[in-house]
């Protein structure tokens, strides 16, 4: 199944938590299969889901993963890692 959602640039945690629950409904999966799968319960996912910005991270990559998502952190404005080290 191909995503319609399209890869971008997330900077908020309502932002994130709106990605994965389009992706979550898209792929036709309920709060309880990803918390089982997860290993979370259902009502962190729901918080997460609404951009709850004490979310627990290890538990947030926890859900991502469940969901075959993967999170990419790069310097914002293309900086190259010699660049952000000095």
């Amino acid at each position: 199944m191909s995503t319609i959602i399209p890869d971008g640039n997330l900077s908020t945690s309502e932002a994130l938590g709106a990605y994965v629950r389009k992706y979550r409904k898209q792929h036709g999966w309920r709060i309880e299969d990803v918390s089982g799968i997860a290993n979370v319960g259902a009502r962190f996912i729901s918080d997460f889901e609404r951009g709850k910005e004490t979310a627990e991270l290890g538990k947030a990559l926890k859900v991502l993963e469940a969901l075959g998502l993967e999170l990419v952190l790069r310097p914002r404005g293309g900086l190259g890692i010699e660049e952000f080290r000095a």
